[in-house]
């Protein structure tokens, strides 16, 4: 089971993209950069570096500071099928456009007890949370 400790993105919706078809990767995170840019989504993504190590990659505006890399060059020997993360919903018109090109998208969002510390320790949630926790 996963928890908040293993997604280190803030995070409310999860997006698996795949295909059946070999597509040119670049290809497919150039629509996802113009998506990003235009419908205001930050999407954040984990690859795997040339020397083995993970690396965070953010489409859009990283206002947390949570991605080390930005630019989709970063991404040129890596494969675009994964995980991918965001803050809000994924636009219609951003996963219409990417099935236009042969992807598959599955969105969906994460449940309460994926958020996991969020619940606990932050704002007022933690607040009422721990109201009722003690309170029954």
């Amino acid at each position: 089971m996963e928890s908040a400790q293993d997604i280190p993105f803030p995070v409310r919706y999860t997006t698996r993209i795949s295909t059946d078809t070999s597509l040119n990767s670049s290809a497919v995170y150039k629509v996802l950069k113009d998506g990003s840019d235009k419908f205001d989504v930050t999407l954040y993504r984990a690859f795997i570096d040339e020397n083995g190590a993970e690396r965070k990659f953010s489409f859009g505006t990283d206002a947390d500071h949570v991605a080390e890399f930005h630019e989709l060059t970063a991404l040129k020997d890596t494969s675009y099928k994964g995980m991918y993360y965001s803050a809000s919903k994924l636009p219609g018109e951003l996963i219409d456009k990417l099935q236009q090109i042969g992807v598959q998208v599955t969105s969906t969002e994460l449940p309460w007890y994926i958020i996991g510390s969020q619940m606990w320790a932050n704002g007022i949630l933690a607040v009422v949370t721990w109201s009722m926790v003690l309170t029954f």
